[in-house]
């Protein structure tokens, strides 16, 4: 069945239903792309909907579970919400109501395979009438390409968010993280991820495939499957941090660590301002589904499928040993501050590219950001999670029990 939903996630069909509890995390600006001209179908009411904000192009998601299809539709220019109760049964598709205008490639540097990829894929985003944004330096490093390849001027720069419709990665995991830093921390439009790296949890198509699913995702009014990966947003605060109210965001991890200093760093964990434990470690990660593959899990941490609404608290050799990792809700908000009576600074760093130092007093607020990172995905009928963390981490990997 089919009915559409308002930005809280209550069916307009149900009025007696109670209304659901809004997760953090939703979709953000980024998949509300619009462009002027009605799709088939749309009425007026719908129209005036999406007129708060003008974008290039305009989509609709539609959640899918074995129970029911539920479309929600676009009512206002604010953040486009998904309830908990849906998000946790459902497989998330994103549909072009408009054809999407502008397009970003990042690749992978350094890597002819990931460069020809880029002139490949540029080429045929070209012949789709779709502008290709490139970086200024790949743009200066491909001139004889420059009739198909444009980049963004310092004015844009702050604004990329509202300029891309959608992003091309060509590289690895890393590739797809700093990608995400080009996006100022703000809402992020969706990525086709090819795999030109080494492990690949984030990378699902093959780059022998660009060009068929390319072209499928472009299709309007066609149903493209996605997967939206939970980033944490990290605010620093305390009266001597050069840094004290701005947020970053980070998609696999938060991590404190005693940096250079010899002695155990020394920090209090408070959840949703409630004094938890004082922590005397190496340092704690804190990491999401997405990133408990990664450092969390070198660390002892468990292995989170990435549609789990958690975020994973690891630590990194404790003094004590009886100081197990843990697994929160989504819904809480952490903080991590380190005490006057430390012996030394802890530094802070995120998804392994920012490193600020937390001095006496100082500390750190993180919680679950309302900005996901909506990624393609080849199929809703098959999870690829399972096959990579047998193939690529040779999860339970071992022969076959002899008979007796």
């Amino acid at each position: 069945m089919e009915s559409p939903m308002d930005i809280g996630g209550n069916s307009k069909t149900d009025d007696a239903a109670p209304s659901k509890p809004q997760a953090r995390a939703d979709i953000g600006s980024a998949l509300r792309r619009q462009s002027q001209g009605d799709a088939p179908g749309t009425s007026s009411s719908e129209r005036d909907s999406v007129d708060g904000e003008r974008r290039r192009a305009r989509v609709r998601i539609v959640h899918q579970s074995r129970r029911e299809s539920v479309t929600l539709r676009i009512r206002d220019p604010g953040p486009l919400g998904i309830t908990k109760e849906l998000a946790h049964d459902a497989v998330t598709e994103l549909i072009w109501r408009d054809k999407p205008q502008n397009a970003l490639i990042v690749k992978r540097p350094q890597t002819q395979l990931a460069t020809d990829a880029l002139i490949d894929a540029a080429n045929l985003l070209h012949r789709h009438g779709v502008t290709v944004y490139v970086e200024p330096s790949v743009y200066n490093e491909l001139q004889d390409h420059r009739g198909v390849l444009t980049t963004w001027s310092s004015e844009e720069r702050p604004n990329l968010s509202k300029l891309i419709d959608f992003s091309i990665s060509l590289g690895g995991d890393g590739t797809i993280l700093y990608m995400l830093t080009l996006f100022n921390n703000a809402s992020v439009p969706p990525i086709v991820a090819f795999a030109l790296g080494s492990l690949g949890f984030l990378t699902p198509f093959r780059v022998e495939d660009l060009t068929s699913a390319v072209t499928q995702f472009l299709q309007p009014y066609t149903a493209v499957p996605i997967s939206l990966r939970m980033r944490l947003v990290c605010e620093l605060y305390g009266s001597e941090h050069a840094q004290s109210g701005r947020e970053v965001h980070a998609l696999n991890e938060v991590v404190i660590d005693r940096g250079p200093s010899p002695f155990l760093t020394q920090m209090q964990l408070y959840v949703d301002d409630t004094f938890i434990t004082e922590i005397q470690a190496d340092g704690l990660i804190i990491a999401t589904p997405t990133g408990s593959t990664a450092y969390s899990l070198s660390a002892g941490g468990s292995m989170v499928h990435p549609t789990v609404s958690a975020i994973l608290l690891t630590p990194i050799c404790p003094h004590s040993l009886s100081f197990r990792p843990i697994i929160v809700p989504d819904s809480v908000s952490l903080r991590i501050e380190i005490p006057g009576n430390a012996r030394h600074s802890a530094w802070v760093s995120l998804d392994g590219r920012t490193r600020t130092e937390l001095t006496t007093g100082c500390g750190v607020r993180i919680q679950a950001s309302k900005y996901p990172v909506p990624a393609a995905i080849p199929s809703r009928e098959h999870d690829d999670w399972y096959d990579n963390i047998k193939m690529h981490l040779h999860w339970n990997d071992r022969e076959s029990q002899k008979p007796l």
